[in-house]
């Protein structure tokens, strides 16, 4: 409840009377009709916001495309570390409609921290009318739920499901709470598979097919359509990754399947999502294994009924396909500084904020990735713990001079990412200055050309 500053004691004193019972009720998930959207409003309705913690927070609904009539199972999640106590309320409409119900909701059998309400605030089943899902005071201090929901049983175009949660302190009170709210889609599945384009698959350094070649371990790029809702964008963060630190195999039940010839299917680690582009790194591969094999967007991976395979691109598997990352322009090397001051960016005044160039012996940190196994090895979809030198030999030229081995400091994977390389170059005197051609080359090939080096 907001409060307001009331002249009249009186009316402060039924405040008083009345805020007890809202409390109760928002502690049972109610009242209903409480989702951000859809005309309704949220928790703030009854919660006063407070700054959100450090870092942010927010809710997050994990729901899949639907296969009329079939039954998956959604989660919403309340990321805010800050809190002591969560709850939150969903609905599911449809989009072309936002007072028509979409499906029915049902709470998991022996759950006791989930339950469907009708609008008029009773217990499922609702006879066909508005229905919520929302949380009970059974477990208030886990930031997690999960129920099913079963699709309409036909095509009735995009399905909108709308969250609006809170993260509270736990004092029973409505002061010091943050509220979120959020809107995800839903698609019809059928009339929604996925798809890529044929040569579809790139290095997501380079953006270039590289010969239709890619090398275990490699953050590569997919391009094709349907790939996820219209609109919708999603990059992994920590709150993503498993127990065991690991990165998803799917972000909004979206991920991409490695089939090699004559062996099982192998998921992807999925960094990020949208309509139209996905970024992955390629598994670990069978040991030894090389040439070809097929890469095929999924919907609800594992999930029965519910699954949905798009189209496969074949591409060739190499021991590596090194290129370089490069900012937004796409030609200066995605490049900072070791030192004065550390992380900025190397490039032209003015590039970025803090950016400028590199200058005869500077040590410069150069970003890329396909570069090949290293030592100590680090799995794909596990973040390096430390320093871990690749294997191949690694020589580099910045505008056509070859700098000597002494001045490769490191070349391996970076700590703290996935799939990642990192190249710890002392700049050589005697180059000049412009915006000079940068190449490395690992194991005897080459990162692609037109990446330049603004050096002064």
């Amino acid at each position: 409840m907001h409060p307001v500053r009331r002249a009249a004691w009186f009316l402060f004193l039924t405040a008083l009377l009345v805020t007890p019972l809202l409390l109760l009720a928002n502690a049972n998930g109610l009242p209903v009709a409480h989702t951000g959207a859809f005309g309704e409003p949220g928790c703030n309705a009854c919660h006063r916001n407070e700054p959100l913690p450090p870092g942010g927070g927010r809710v997050v609904v994990d729901v899949g495309p639907y296969v009329p009539g079939q039954t998956q199972r959604v989660q919403v999640r309340i990321l805010d570390t800050n809190a002591r106590a969560y709850g939150f309320q969903m609905a599911a409409r449809e989009r072309r409609n936002p007072q028509q119900q979409a499906g029915t909701f049902q709470a998991i059998p022996d759950d006791n921290n989930v339950r469907v309400r009708c609008a008029n605030m009773s217990a499922a089943p609702c006879s066909a009318g508005l229905e919520y899902v929302t949380h009970t005071s059974a477990r208030p201090r886990e930031f997690t739920f999960a129920m099913s929901w079963t699709a309409p049983a036909s095509d009735v175009g995009e399905v909108v499901f709308a969250v609006a949660a809170v993260g509270a302190d736990g004092d029973q009170g409505t002061n010091g709470d943050r509220s979120y709210t959020t809107t995800v889609s839903s698609l019809y599945a059928p009339s929604n598979q996925p798809s890529l384009r044929e040569g579809g698959v790139v290095s997501a350094a380079s953006f270039q097919a590289s010969g239709g070649s890619i090398a275990q371990g490699e953050l590569v790029s997919l391009f094709g359509d349907k790939l996820a809702p219209p609109g919708f964008s999603r990059e992994v963060t920590r709150d993503d990754l498993s127990a065991e630190g690991r990165l998803p195999t799917e972000l909004y039940r979206v991920g991409a399947d490695f089939l090699i010839p004559n062996a099982d299917s192998l998921p992807g680690y999925v960094l990020f999502v949208s309509e139209r582009q996905l970024n992955i790194q390629v598994p670990a591969l069978p040991a030894g294994f090389s040439g070809r094999l097929d890469v095929q967007p999924v919907f609800n991976r594992g999930r029965g009924a519910n699954e949905v395979r798009g189209n496969r691109v074949g591409v060739t598997v190499l021991p590596a396909v090194p290129a370089l990352f490069t900012f937004s322009d796409g030609r200066s090397v995605a490049a900072v500084h070791s030192a004065v001051p550390a992380g900025a960016p190397v490039g032209r005044a003015g590039l970025f904020p803090n950016s400028r160039p590199a200058r005869a012996g500077d040590v410069i940190l150069v970003f890329g990735t396909g570069s090949g196994p290293t030592a100590p090895r680090v799995e794909p979809g596990t973040l390096a713990a430390g320093a871990a030198s690749l294997t191949a030999a690694v020589t580099a030229r910045i505008g056509g001079l070859a700098l000597a081995s002494a001045d490769i400091l490191y070349a391996g994977a970076a700590p703290g990412f996935a799939g990642l390389q990192q190249f710890n170059l002392r700049v050589p005197a005697g180059l000049g200055s412009g915006d000079l051609p940068i190449v490395l080359t690992v194991g005897g090939l080459e990162t692609q050309g037109g990446v330049t080096l603004r050096v002064e």
